[in-house]
């Protein structure tokens, strides 16, 4: 196996309050847990580039974790940029590390670098990324957010991105209280594998994540039912809406947002507008018209009822506005007074 560099970015902030407090040890953790398992997955050297290098003296059982020493005023991208600078071979950087991405997840991507391939767990907003050659990370330096460099290499230097297969363990990372919460849950229903650093830092939260852990148990037992409704607002992808769709009974509503909100830069936007103009708006829907045919210029079965999706270019943003799955599929008084239209 060829060796191949794992880094990891921990840069935290001056902590508010009880919840930012939280969340910082949790990442650590996570970092630590994840810099063990790359280890274990082959990786070789792993190296964390942290603003507090303090934090890790002593760590347990990581006596090869290199720790660099970053200024706290340097954007991601230049830290990043630098570092590849002086690198050699293929690397995978992981931000602040996966929380539910086990050893063989990480062998599997030493795999895939090792036989040539670029790979990113979300191509719009990314948290790992993985390059045969750390050279190709060299043109990062102006970037602020670590989310936008698979695109950027993408549309800029042209590399082709092999997106991970979507799963929990994938997507998931530590950014808010919330996502604690979903890994006791998880950890509690043995649905994901938590690191033993985060499983302990999860225990020592209990108290104060209890309460979002049972409105978030809550909520995952609506899906289950089927005279249920439920509304998902956010950034919700594709793949998301389609396994909400295949996997779940209860009646689901979706607003979602555009997918990689914060992955370009105004300056990468400059000939991407976020809103079309009305004449590029009336093209681009005749060319849809034009494509799907006829039938697509017929009014909805039910006008009061929409029937379809709304998206702008997939390759810009997706807006998405969808009724719940099954609305026609009740009588009016079987819904005993709740409205058709929200």
């Amino acid at each position: 196996m060829t060796d191949a560099a794992f880094w990891l970015c921990l840069r935290p902030q001056p902590a508010a309050n009880d919840a930012e407090r939280i969340v910082e040890a949790a990442r650590l953790a996570c970092l630590l847990d994840t810099a063990q398992r790359a280890h274990a997955a082959g990786f070789n050297p792993i190296v964390v580039h942290t603003t507090a290098p303090h934090l890790f003296s002593g760590a347990p059982n990581l006596s090869s974790l290199i720790v660099h020493r970053t200024d706290p005023a340097a954007p991601i991208g230049a830290v990043i940029a630098a570092a590849a600078r002086s690198a050699a071979g293929p690397v995978c950087y992981a931000g602040a590390g996966m929380p539910a991405m086990t050893a063989a997840h990480w062998r599997s991507i030493h795999e895939q670098i090792e036989a040539g391939r670029t790979v990113a767990n979300s191509l719009h907003s990314a948290d790992l990324l993985a390059v045969p050659d750390a050279s190709a990370l060299t043109d990062l330096a102006d970037e602020t957010v670590d989310n936008s460099f698979a695109l950027r290499l993408r549309d800029e230097s042209g590399l082709e991105i092999t997106p991970l297969e979507r799963s929990a363990a994938t997507l998931l990372d530590l950014d808010t209280p919330a996502d604690l919460a979903l890994l006791s849950l998880a950890e509690a229903t043995a649905t994901l594998e938590i690191g033993p650093r985060l499983s302990d830092a999860l225990a020592q939260s209990e108290a104060p994540l209890s309460s979002a852990r049972e409105r978030l148990a809550a909520a995952l037992d609506t899906l289950t039912e089927r005279e249920q409704q439920l509304m998902v607002i956010g950034r919700v992808g594709a793949y998301v809406w389609s396994a909400l769709d295949r996997d779940t009974a209860a009646r689901i509503r979706i607003i979602s947002e555009e997918r990689g909100l914060r992955a370009r830069t105004a300056a990468q936007d400059r000939s991407l507008p976020t809103r079309a103009t009305s004449d590029e708006r009336r093209t681009h829907n005749r060319a849809n018209l034009e494509e799907r045919g006829p039938r697509a210029r017929a009014a909805p079965e039910d006008p009061g009822l929409p029937t379809h999706t709304t998206s702008k270019d997939p390759d810009l943003r997706t807006n998405i506005i969808s009724e719940e799955r099954g609305l026609r599929a009740r009588a009016a008084a079987q819904d005993h007074g709740l409205p058709t239209r929200t």
